[in-house]
């Protein structure tokens, strides 16, 4: 596959994708394959003012970070075409975490109880928690601009608490 990058056309990316496929499943962040530009730091940096200001209106002021650790724990989430996800919430002082299938964590940001967002370039995600009739929190709804997935809680024995774990 021949890539190319933000109009840049003097600057070609060719990835076998029988090898790619050999790895598993894995990401890769396209853009840093390429040099920058200056076209494409200036769009970058546009979006991610837009970004901050999305975060800025939806984060909610009145919730205490001491809720987070409702929502501390894995959540298992079986998309047909793509197997077996397990989702780790974690909670870093105020910050609350969110990482799919031992990728990278990334903040996810307090919207209302039990609603939290993440917004970036690619788009924003919504994150929102369900509780039982008890009060506990035992699933997790993930929607973004495609579509909807659920996500189910372990138990607590295969929860890693705040550590994150895997």
């Amino acid at each position: 596959m021949r890539l190319y990058h933000f109009h840049n056309f003097e600057n070609e990316v060719v990835i076998d994708l029988a090898e790619e496929l050999k790895k598993g499943a894995h990401a890769v962040e396209l853009p840093s394959l390429f040099p920058e530009t200056w076209a494409y730091t200036a769009f970058r940096r546009q979006k991610q003012q837009e970004v901050e200001k999305v975060v800025a209106a939806r984060r909610a002021k009145d919730i205490d970070p001491a809720t987070y650790e409702d929502y501390v724990g894995r959540y298992e989430l079986v998309v047909e075409s793509a197997g077996r996800w397990i989702i780790t919430i974690s909670r870093e002082e105020d910050r609350l975490l969110c990482r799919v299938r031992g990728g990278a964590s990334v903040e996810i940001v307090p919207e209302a109880r039990d609603v939290f967002f993440r917004a970036g370039l690619d788009g924003t995600t919504t994150f929102r928690f369900e509780r039982s009739a008890e009060g506990r929190v035992v699933r997790l709804c993930c929607t973004n601009e495609l579509r909807s997935y659920t996500a189910e809680r372990l138990p607590d024995e295969e929860s890693p608490g705040a550590s994150g774990g895997s």
